[in-house]
């Protein structure tokens, strides 16, 4: 009689823990969890939460808090050397002078 009992205990068991793992992944959590993730901005290195305040954005897109936010401290792999070279290349033509004839 008490083999009976344990089996019937076990079987609750079981049907609690599959209903649990039902909840887990129902609609409503999973856009609880989605809203969470867009209210909750964080450093993209050392994941600490982020205020407007405290938050900076870099060209490679990603938001950094104060430590962290200079592109040697997250190792950016936008190429800002590149970019200048374009930028003065376009901002500045090079200049050719006419040859002077000589009198």
């Amino acid at each position: 009689m008490f083999a009976q009992s344990s089996s019937e205990e076990e079987m609750i068991v079981v049907r609690n823990m599959k209903s649990l793992s039902h909840r887990k992944n129902s609609p409503k959590s999973k856009r609880k969890r989605e809203a969470e993730k867009i209210n909750k901005e964080n450093c993209f290195k050392c994941n600490k939460p982020l205020r407007p305040t405290n938050k900076f954005g870099c060209k490679c897109g990603n938001s950094f808090c104060m430590i962290h936010r200079f592109n040697d401290q997250h190792n950016c792999p936008y190429n800002f050397k590149a970019l200048t070279i374009k930028k003065l290349k376009q901002e500045n033509p090079q200049v050719i002078n006419k040859k002077v004839t000589e009198f």
